[in-house]
């Protein structure tokens, strides 16, 4: 959560960021997470949280990074483990929908554009996949 509030401002809206707020809580996180065959992972530096990603199946559920922390290759890091993970599940393929924040972070990574579609919050998110 502390991520998703972190965002540049102007990124979101105080409401979107008051609705994804509440909608990645602790206890949700964790009883939706939990109940479906997803994968959570969390980056520490000097034993504190920088970032965290989880995947569903062949699907990155979320990868965040807090913005004090990004550029350093973090992001990077998760995102291999991520793509370990859905190659050891027997996947040939991953996908994601990103925010419009990290289209560029994706594409470095190989990943390919797809369409643009809109969250529960009203934020642009545009599907990409990469293929192994």
């Amino acid at each position: 959560m502390a991520a998703i509030c972190a965002q540049p401002q102007g990124l979101w809206t105080t409401t979107q960021l008051y609705d994804a707020a509440c909608y990645y809580n602790p206890e949700r996180m964790l009883a939706v997470f939990l109940t479906q065959d997803t994968r959570l992972w969390m980056l520490e530096n000097d034993g504190l949280p920088v970032g965290f990603s989880g995947v569903t199946s062949d699907y990155l559920q979320f990868l965040f990074v807090h913005p004090l922390h990004q550029s350093k290759g973090y992001g990077a890091r998760l995102l291999e483990q991520a793509i370990a993970d859905v190659r050891e599940k027997g996947h040939t393929s991953m996908w994601l929908q990103a925010h419009p924040y990290a289209e560029a972070f994706y594409a470095r990574h190989g990943f390919e554009v797809g369409k643009v579609s809109f969250t529960e919050f009203g934020t642009p998110v545009r599907r990409y996949w990469k293929d192994f």
